[in-house]
């Protein structure tokens, strides 16, 4: 899921909340739960919105990490390919019997 998307997704819910807490319903349980579930979902929007930049370039680190990867695995698949097999030691060697 993207910071973006959880971001407008607590600050749906801190809205809702509040507006549920701050009205006239006080005899509906909804009406004590409201104001604390919008603070603690505006504290969640918060805390994504400061951080929506570190967020943005680990992204862009670990995409570049794949690539990265993907180049070095590529280039020593073609050594591995290109060498001559006949000269390898087998994996598993038998023992002399005496």
């Amino acid at each position: 899921m993207n910071v973006k998307h959880v971001k407008k997704i607590a600050l749906t819910i801190s809205i809702l909340g509040f507006t549920v807490g701050f009205s006239d319903l006080q005899e509906n349980i909804y009406f004590w739960l409201g104001r604390p579930v919008g603070a603690i979902a505006f504290i969640v929007f918060f805390i994504f919105m400061v951080l929506e930049n570190e967020f943005a370039l680990l992204d862009e680190q670990e995409s570049n990490k794949v690539v990265n990867s993907a180049d070095q695995s590529s280039r020593s698949t073609a050594r591995t390919t290109s060498s001559n097999k006949e000269n390898r030691t087998p994996a598993l060697t038998t023992s002399s019997s005496h």
